[in-house]
């Protein structure tokens, strides 16, 4: 007895291309294949990235579409239920299903008995099998994509040798490979979708090739806010729900956007593939009273202002954009605060500030990213903050600020 199947190519992820369904009178279709082992929590992407489309339901694979999924690596494996047409073959057959893949995590396999009718009805019909990858999907954060062609062995009752037949192959099946579930998928900004993913995913990989794949949650959280850090403009600033558009100032003129921008994305980024941990968003200031200490909050809030022979000034802190490196005389590079992504590992606290590459765990080292604690006024000129006195200097011309905790990369 020969067994067919629909064959179905060439989808791609997000495709809902019509295929004519498989009419044959004799043998076995796959009619769908859904991953149950997934996070369930995907959803269409929108008019843009910062704003999902509705929830994508259904099976992962059908013969009219294909939806891309995430699941967690490791040691977990694949488990999926796949759906098959069963048509004249004997009561109490016990179906062997096998897919095979060029992608480890891919290999499957499975059983489903076509069942006894006692009640005279027909025994054939629509099926269910549960299949199970036979290896684990693996570490490292990634995009798979592949084909899965799906084999069948079949023992009758009563007939020695069961008889193997290629079934056919399903269409790309594309999955993104994540530390755990997303973090945040229970609000808007969180939520899973592919453009998200793609983002997400391609910068954890890089993060995990620079670190390794087993370096510590610290070093690759720490390389994630380097390389989103890559340029530094605090005019261009994007609340936490906007920042995932932050990576397209990066070819803007000037590129760049603000600490808390940077933060902000990072951390989307790493809730997104399930960077274990705890960690979130804070902002360092200091005061004129006492400017060696960091002390989380704003120098807008309340800001501190004088006025000095009619005009206003105002205290900021002062980075390597201004002109004189906080100096008096030098316009630009005016800050209220240091945005950094706080980080914490069991009874420590480790700081990474937006737009460098440093990890600290002393709040006050925090403070030296900066030149200059000053007062300014405002240039109409220049329109900037032109330094008019001092208060304190952090870090002095032709120094840097403290390299603070350096990870070496962990071996795979």
């Amino acid at each position: 007895m020969g067994l067919w199947i629909c064959v179905v190519l060439g989808l791609s992820a997000g495709e809902s291309r019509k295929v004519a369904p498989c009419t044959l009178d004799v043998g076995l279709n796959i009619r769908s294949v859904d991953i149950v082992s997934e996070h369930g929590n995907m959803h269409r992407d929108g008019p843009s990235i910062t704003e999902p489309g509705e929830p994508w339901t259904g099976p992962e694979w059908t013969n009219t579409s294909v939806k891309p999924f995430s699941h967690s690596g490791g040691d977990a494996v694949l488990r999926a239920e796949v759906e098959v047409d069963v048509r004249s073959i004997a009561p109490g057959a016990v179906v062997r299903l096998r897919g095979v893949s060029t992608e480890p995590g891919y290999n499957m396999l499975g059983e489903l008995v076509v069942p006894i009718s006692w009640t005279g009805e027909d025994a054939n019909g629509t099926h269910k099998a549960m299949v199970s990858g036979i290896n684990p999907i693996g570490s490292g954060v990634r995009k798979i994509a592949n084909v899965i062609d799906w084999y069948a062995e079949v023992r009758e009752p009563g007939v020695g040798q069961p008889w193997v037949e290629f079934l056919g192959r399903t269409g790309t099946l594309t999955g993104y490979v994540l530390k755990n579930i997303s973090r945040s998928a229970d609000q808007i900004k969180g939520k899973p979708t592919p453009r998200r993913l793609e983002m997400a995913v391609n910068v954890y990989a890089v993060a995990e090739s620079n670190m390794g794949r087993k370096a510590h949650p610290l070093a690759l959280a720490g390389d994630v806010v380097r390389m989103q850090g890559r340029y530094y403009l605090p005019t261009r600033h994007y609340e936490p729900e906007d920042a995932w558009k932050m990576p397209e100032t990066w070819s803007m003129r000037p590129p760049g956007a603000s600490c808390f921008s940077i933060i902000s994305n990072s951390i989307l980024v790493l809730e997104m593939v399930g960077h274990p941990g705890e960690y979130d968003l804070t902002t360092f200031t200091s005061s004129p009273n006492s400017p060696s200490r960091a002390v989380e909050g704003s120098l807008a809030e309340p800001p501190f202002v004088q006025t000095v022979w009619g005009d206003t000034w105002q205290v900021f802190l002062f980075d390597d954009r201004n002109t004189r490196f906080g100096h008096s005389g030098g316009t630009g590079g005016a800050n209220y605060y240091e945005a950094v992504l706080r980080c914490k590992v069991g009874d420590r606290t480790f700081y990474m500030p937006g737009g460098t590459n440093r990890i600290y765990e002393r709040p006050d080292d925090i403070l030296r990213v900066f030149r200059t604690m000053a007062w300014a006024r405002w240039d109409y000129r220049s329109k900037e903050w032109r330094v008019m006195r001092v208060i304190h200097v952090y870090t002095g011309n032709g120094q840097d600020s403290p390299t603070g905790i350096r990870f070496s990369r962990a071996e795979d």
